[in-house]
């Protein structure tokens, strides 16, 4: 996923002559390998294997100062191919400057022409006349081939999640280090000029740049829990990327959430779950108390949307079998099945990737839903094992309400079963945390009703509501004062027209079928003020994000209270940004990939660099 969603900003390198200078890789070829081979397993998962080939082509690193790689094939009959792809040290050397994007996208390149069948009739003639003889023979290929793998190979390597942007990396260094007409495959075809590629690359970029831009939209609406804006983004996505596992992932996820938040408030009370974590950005949902109920209809479309999130998170683990965020998710979708937990399939499902093969910032998440689903098939000594590990696993950057649910999920475990001193510790944990946890949430309402059971049992008196409810904070609020025109999150983009006029560009997303231009048609779109330095994104004419990046001369006012109190500017210190605004409460990644800090009360993400302000952005973000 993170790959994916950096991609859109390289790849406006495709209508762009990317120079550097030459600098050898620091690996050994043992190195390179290791990354060629992890490299080449994400491709062949996002790739249509034809039929032909006799299995996976193998994927050799060599120790060769000769620039070259090739496709080869080794071996097998004419109808089951066995092929082979090299990459010489000395390609890497000058084409890829130590970057594994650009590795990916060699190896994409020479994927595609397997994939493609280029002079696959006359490899089987020649393989059929040289059956016995200890011969590799290599896919001579012509200029029109060159240019089919070059389009080919970019969207596999954008489908793997990789900067398809590497192979303009490549060519244009192979250009300036090796001059205009020769290339890596140059085995007497008649090949086009680097300069004739990156040409060519040029004109399916705006395919690949709307479809990354859709996956980068997606991603961060799915961080802010934005789930119907994320889930158009991320069909828009498929509609170029049918084959990549990150987008299906993402989008069974953003469909499981919406599942998860429209539950009706009995089915907790039926299924006496505990607080299952979803594997990734999302918080407890939703911040409001569920409905009490819902009409056969609506459980009826509820149970679609359930069944379509699994189909997903399935066609992902297809596509790439042992993908731990797809495992993850799809554990979780059983766990909070339509009818009730599938606890045997969930933990099943959890169990075939070990714990340690996760990411460190889901471990905890992962812990704690096979905790819960070893609680609910009987087993509470492994499922305690694990509570009482999960705390120790949950990141600093982990949602602070939602990282709470192991240690609610521990003190209501021993609550049911454990020692007297033990349920009278769980008691005072589950004060702790109600203290903690917004209000009026799904997760506080889950908590306090047990937590009265538990006191009861006990002879203990339990603490009120209004003793165990945070002090009201100071409201903070900030919004956007561009050209005297005051921007707030909700502002309805006729209001934006009126206030700034109409905007040098519109780039909409969620797919080739959406609106090609500017207009309030465009369900999902975001708006560039570029002599502004202001980026807007509307979903459904409402603004639902609003960055200041460049040289913006548009400032943030911060009131408190309904009082200003100050202004930030990009290029203010960050002792300006200390002064307006309390501790940032979560880090968020808006598109560039880099760490945002987030201000949850203010709704305001704010880039730090080098000690000043590098960009401002208003948008809901991962606390709802």
């Amino acid at each position: 996923m993170r790959r994916l969603a950096q991609m859109a900003l390289a790849l406006s390198l495709l209508a762009t002559v990317v120079t550097a200078t030459f600098a050898e890789t620091t690996h050994p070829v043992s190195w390179w390998q290791a990354r060629a081979e992890e490299a080449f397993a994400r491709l062949w998962s996002a790739t249509e294997a034809p039929a032909w080939l006799a299995g996976r082509p193998t994927v050799t690193i060599r120790p060769d100062d000769d620039p070259n790689a090739a496709s080869r094939i080794l071996g097998g009959t004419p109808d089951h191919l066995e092929i082979g792809i090299s990459v010489n040290l000395g390609l890497i050397d000058k084409a890829a400057d130590d970057s594994v994007d650009a590795l990916a996208c060699i190896l994409a390149h020479e994927l595609a022409h397997v994939v493609l069948g280029h002079h696959l009739q006359e490899s089987r003639d020649r393989l059929r006349a040289l059956q016995q003889e200890d011969v590799v023979l290599e896919l001579a290929t012509s200029r029109e081939m060159e240019i089919e793998a070059d389009a080919l190979g970019a969207k596999l390597a954008a489908s793997a999640g990789y900067d398809p942007g590497g192979t303009v990396l490549a060519f244009s260094h192979l250009r300036e280090r090796l001059g205009d007409n020769s290339f890596w495959e140059a085995l007497g075809g008649d090949h086009p000029t680097y300069t004739e590629r990156l040409a060519a690359l040029d004109k399916i970029s705006a395919e690949l740049w709307q479809a990354a831009l859709d996956f980068e939209v997606g991603v961060d609406l799915l961080r802010a829990g934005n789930y119907p804006c994320a889930e158009q983004c991320f069909r828009g996505a498929l509609e170029t990327f049918p084959k990549s596992p990150e987008v299906h992932c993402n989008l069974g996820y953003c469909l499981l959430l919406q599942y998860y938040r429209e539950l009706p408030g009995d089915y907790w009370e039926r299924c006496d779950l505990g607080q299952p974590v979803p594997i990734g950005y999302a918080t407890f949902l939703p911040v409001e108390p569920r409905r009490a109920g819902l009409t056969p209809e609506q459980l009826a479309a509820l149970r679609r949307k359930w069944e379509e999130a699994v189909g997903h998170l399935k066609e992902a683990l297809t596509l790439q079998t042992e993908y731990p965020l797809a495992m993850g998710n799809l554990a979780y979708a059983y766990l909070i099945a339509p009818d009730g937990p599938l606890a045997a399939i969930a933990k099943e499902t959890m169990a075939a990737v070990p714990l340690e093969r996760h990411a460190e910032d889901t471990r905890w998440a992962m812990a704690n839903n096979m905790a819960l689903a070893l609680k609910l098939l009987g087993q509470p000594d492994k499922a305690l094992e694990l509570l009482r590990l999960a705390p120790e696993l949950v990141s600093s950057d982990a949602p602070a309400a939602l990282a709470k649910s192991p240690t609610i999920n521990l003190a209501l475990l021993l609550a049911g079963q454990g020692t007297e001193a033990e349920r009278q510790q769980a008691a005072g944990e589950l004060e702790t945390a109600l203290r903690e946890l917004p209000y009026p949430s799904a997760q506080w309402q889950y908590t306090y009703p047990r937590y009265l059971s538990l006191c009861r049992s006990l002879g203990r008196e339990p603490r009120p509501e209004s003793k165990l409810l945070a002090p009201r904070p100071r409201e903070v609020s900030v919004h956007f004062l561009c050209r005297e025109a005051a921007l707030y999150l909700g502002t309805s983009l006729q209001a934006v027209v009126r206030r700034l006029g109409s905007p040098e560009a519109v780039v909409p997303f969620g797919g080739k079928s959406g609106p090609a231009a500017a207009g309030a048609s465009a369900p999902l779109a975001s708006w560039r003020y570029l002599s502004d330095g202001l980026e807007l994104t509307f979903f459904h004419q409402s603004l639902i994000r609003a960055r200041l990046t460049g040289s913006s001369t548009a400032v943030a006012v911060v009131s408190v209270d309904g009082a200003e109190t100050g202004r930030l500017r990009l290029g203010d210190p960050v002792a300006s940004l200390d002064k307006l605004l309390p501790t940032f409460d979560a880090t968020v990644r808006l598109g560039d990939g880099r760490p945002y800090r987030y201000y949850s009360g203010a709704r305001l993400a704010v880039l730090v660099d080098a000690g000043k302000i590098k960009a401002l952005a208003l948008t809901q973000g991962p606390i709802s």
